[in-house]
């Protein structure tokens, strides 16, 4: 089985539990003898490349933005996108599995597996998917009936009032 990883940050570049997480599920699922790739970003031009970590063939390509414009480059980055879609058709994988994309490779790179035919799993380590910020404004309780409006507050000039909908729309017609 070939299985083509999506992941915002890739160890060793990052230590965060997501990224782990997708490091180590990968690593195991090539110990076992399946082909996988993991497309991952990087924010520095001169660490866009391509290496092995762990049995796992790891592609890393450049984004960077300015942090104010994340929750629009959440739904669809142009940097990286088409990036998406080339890695997709060159390693003609058999699943895509995304895990946080939220910040560079974007919910549009879904799109980009739906498109070319490639069943997708999304793991959701956080909470991204509802709300661009850590769900201050709320208790936990509250979160999924959050508004618009506590939003506008909350993320002041950075708010995007159709994020959630278009990344719920993504997410659900990619088929994840």
């Amino acid at each position: 089985m070939k299985v083509l990883v999506l992941s915002d940050y890739y160890p060793p570049n990052t230590k965060g539990g997501a990224d782990i997480a997708a490091e180590r599920l990968s690593s195991e699922i090539a110990r076992r003898g399946h082909s996988v790739c993991a497309l991952t970003t990087v924010q520095d031009k001169s660490q866009a490349i391509s290496d092995t970590v762990r049995g796992v063939h790891v592609r890393r390509i450049f984004s960077k933005y300015p942090l104010k414009l994340r929750n629009y480059m959440a739904v669809y980055n142009p940097m990286v996108v088409s990036q998406v879609g080339r890695k997709i058709a060159e390693f003609n994988p058999d699943i895509v599995h995304a895990h946080n994309i939220h910040t560079h490779l974007s919910f549009q790179s879904l799109m980009e597996a739906k498109k070319q035919g490639v069943p997708v799993i999304l793991t959701a380590h956080d909470h991204q998917l509802f709300c661009s910020g850590k769900f201050d404004c709320l208790p936990p309780e509250g979160a999924m009936a959050v508004s618009a409006s506590q939003c506008a507050h909350c993320q002041r000039l950075r708010f995007f009032p159709f994020r959630n909908s278009l990344i719920r729309r993504e997410v659900t017609k990619s088929g994840t």
